[in-house]
């Protein structure tokens, strides 16, 4: 399985940029979880 959610978003192919964004939207209970993340990597 892929393991897009640990890569950051900025070296995401835009096809998989788009898959994620899908993934997001469908489990929105992922959403939070990924932009802490995304926060926390930009510290």
């Amino acid at each position: 399985m892929e393991k897009i959610f640990l890569v950051g978003r900025e070296k995401l192919s835009e096809k998989r940029m788009q898959k994620m964004d899908t993934l997001l939207e469908r489990y929105s209970g992922l959403k939070g979880l990924y932009w802490a993340k995304e926060k926390i990597r930009g510290l």
